[in-house]
């Protein structure tokens, strides 16, 4: 419809100014008539209420500088020149509309289209500006580049931040990957195509059955944040296609809108190192705490073994000292008196032994023990050391057997290997109950020789088996026990066997069901065979004839023997030893009585005790060495000392002594170490 079509409807109205009249005055649209000097012309009641008063007649539009700032002024000049132009919205502080009770400056964004007015002959006399309230979706579009801003800086810092984090949206009912941090990509060891826009399930097919996908739903749909410490999760890390495993600490809370939850964010941290650190330090106490356990259980096998050893070398000491008063007294007949012997002679060999174990197990401690190795038949040994507990055996009740296969040469120190099967064999003996038996094998087993000792005693408990060669160990450490013995005597096999390079072991059915020890020794190399060595006898050099409980060698009567210890005791029993066998005798009881006594008249031996006040045997020794010959400093000397190890015999024969002698001494092995220290008794392997 043309301009003239619009007059003539207009004409049909009545008066056409009337109308166009009412109409620009009660339009609900702001509108405003412009001069084109940029004056206004004409404004509507919207105008005044919108703008809360029409320009003054001064106002220009065209000289405002805010106007042109804001684009207005060029918009409509184009409008002057005969265009229809729209004008983008425009924030204005205009008041606020007094119908809506409103007060003050109110921020309004207002749309404005221009339209020229003209004339009849076409020119444009007028431009009529009509102005539109954009102010909402304005501020819709403002809070949407807003958001945008802040999603873009949010996913930046999400990208960036150092820990694995990711957010997972619900998308068409589904929660699914929108953002993730670099980290958690790594740590997910996926591309982000392979990640956003799917669900985990689609993301990590791998994690199924860890209920990780259970957990996030269960979140999703409580809203309840979730923390778990420490749990595993296989990462494919190394990108070989094996998941392996690793130890993450992850965070699961809900994203919460106005009414519902929208979505899950997950922060994920790996904790490795700090699960490994933990482990470690859990392992660490634990072996602190074992440790200490074993010492703790140590100390008090210790304190138990003290006990022990204190009561088993005191009470044969009871015994000897009882008897001895006894004697003492002269109210014995001579019966008594003969069994008084007997019980003395057998508590004291009791004691020597008792004591033999203590020095062998600090020798063994320390690392000291020596062996004196060389081809031994073991059959000779194992025989030695029957000879030995038969007696017992019989006077018990206990049947011996024995099934030994010869030929049986190894490599070994007989005395030590004695020791050994003596030890068996009298625990054996000693344990079983009369009528019990006891069997004895030794037999071939590819390159070792295999002793065996059974006995059908009360057998040893299973929880007890591990602990049967350990020093300080026994299985009865009560007051009440049935059996006596310090218990070093198997820790002492375990260590000579190992030793000589074998080993032993122990098996037992359990209690009442007897026990088998059983020796495994390497056989002697052929070729390295030698001359067998066989355990010392009685030799011809020995008077057969037995007077006072010992022999008596050949070659003591009518020496000159020089005795020196301090405790007359020792002193007086080694003079009367020597004087049953016709020797002359002199004593002393310190090294400076002795060193004056040598001088005065040389002896043909010299036998001191070691441990004495003032000066020692070793003082005295290295006395009687700087003496000349014709004053006894040539004298053969016999250290006789309860110092027993083998770094004892060492110093004792680096200080000048010519042999060393443990106490407690057998009479018989003094004589004969005193003839040969004389040279009047042939070198029969003494210490």
């Amino acid at each position: 419809m043309n301009v003239d079509s619009i007059r003539e409807r207009l004409a049909s109205l009545g008066d056409p100014s009337s109308v166009l009249t009412q109409v620009f005055a009660f339009s609900p649209i702001p509108l405003q008539v412009l001069r084109p000097d940029g004056g206004s012309l004409l404004v509507n009641e919207a105008y005044r209420q919108r703008f809360g008063a029409e320009p003054s007649p001064e106002y220009n539009l065209f000289e405002d500088r805010i106007a042109a700032q804001n684009g207005v002024v060029e918009p409509l000049r184009r409008a002057f020149r005969g265009e229809s132009v729209q004008i983008p919205p425009v924030w204005y502080d205009l008041p606020a509309p007094k119908n809506g009770g409103g007060e003050g400056v109110q921020r309004v964004a207002l749309e404005a289209s221009c339209v020229p007015l003209r004339d009849a002959q076409g020119a444009v006399s007028f431009v009529l500006v009509q102005f539109h309230d954009r102010t909402e979706e304005m501020l819709a579009k403002k809070r949407s580049a807003e958001a945008e801003v802040a999603r873009d800086r949010l996913q930046m810092l999400v990208t960036q931040l150092p820990i694995g984090v990711t957010a997972l949206l619900e998308e068409r009912g589904k929660l699914r990957y929108v953002t993730a941090s670099e980290r958690y990509l790594a740590l997910a060891a996926l591309p982000a195509d392979k990640l956003f826009g799917r669900t985990p399930a689609e993301a990590f097919p791998h994690l199924a059955g860890q209920g990780y996908f259970e957990l996030i739903d269960n979140v999703y749909r409580t809203g309840e944040s979730v923390h778990g410490l420490g749990s595993p999760a296989a990462w494919d890390d190394d990108g070989d296609g094996e998941p392996e495993q690793h130890f993450v600490d992850f965070v699961y809370a809900p994203l919460r809108g106005k009414d519902r939850n929208e979505g899950i964010v997950v922060v994920v941290t790996e904790v490795d190192e700090r699960v490994r650190a933990e482990k470690e330090r859990d392992e660490l106490l634990a072996r602190e705490r074992r440790a200490r356990e074993e010492v703790e259980m140590a100390s008090r096998a210790k304190d138990e073994f003290i006990s022990v050893a204190s009561h088993e070398l005191r009470t044969p000491l009871n015994a000897i000292l009882g008897w001895v008063q006894m004697l003492s007294s002269g109210m014995l007949s001579s019966d008594q008196a003969r069994k008084a012997i007997g019980t003395i002679e057998r508590n004291a060999k009791a004691q020597a032994q008792l004591i033999d174990d203590l020095l062998d197990i600090s020798r063994i401690i320390a690392g000291k023990l020596r062996l004196e190795v060389g081809p031994v038949d073991l059959a000779r040994v194992v025989e030695a050391a029957l000879d030995v507990v038969t007696p017992a055996a019989n006077g018990k009740g206990v049947q011996l057997e024995v099934f030994l296969e010869r030929p049986a040469l190894m490599a070994g120190d007989p005395d030590r290997l004695q020791q050994v099967i003596w030890n068996l064999l009298s625990n054996a003996v000693k344990f079983t109950p009369r009528g019990g038996r006891v069997t004895v094998r030794m037999e071939s087993s590819g390159p070792h020789r295999v002793v065996s000792v059974e006995d059908t005693g009360p057998g040893i408990e299973t929880q007890f088996l591990p602990h049967v060669f350990e020093r300080f160990r026994q299985a009865d450490m009560a007051t009440t026990r049935k059996h006596g013995g310090l218990g070093l005597g198997l820790a002492i096999v375990r260590q000579l066997v190992e030793m000589h390079g074998g080993a032993v072991e122990v098996a037992s059915e359990g209690l009442g069901k007897g026990a088998t020890f059983r020796v495994r020794l390497p056989v002697i190399p052929p070729l390295a065979r030698g001359p067998t060595v066989t355990l010392p006898h009685a030799t011809p050099d020995m008077e057969t004839a037995s007077n006072g409980g010992f022999e008596r060698p050949a070659g003591i009567e009518g020496l000159h023997v020089l005795v020196v210890d301090d405790e007359v005791d020792a002193r007086d029993m080694l003079a009367e030893i020597l004087g049953q066998c016709k020797a002359r005798v002199v004593t002393a009881g310190s090294a400076e009585e002795a060193l004056e006594r040598l001088r005065q008249d040389p002896p043909d031996v010299l036998v001191s005790d070691v441990g004495m006040p003032d000066e020692d045997g070793y003082t005295l020794i290295s006395k009687v060495r700087r003496l000349p010959k014709d004053q006894g400093g040539r004298t053969p000397a016999v250290a006789l000392t309860a110092y027993a190890r083998a770094e004892d015999r060492t110093k004792a024969l680096r200080a000048g002594f010519d042999m060393h002698l443990p106490k407690p001494v057998q009479p018989t092995e003094f004589l004969l170490v005193v003839a040969r220290a004389a040279g009047r008794a042939p070198d029969i392997g003494g210490r």
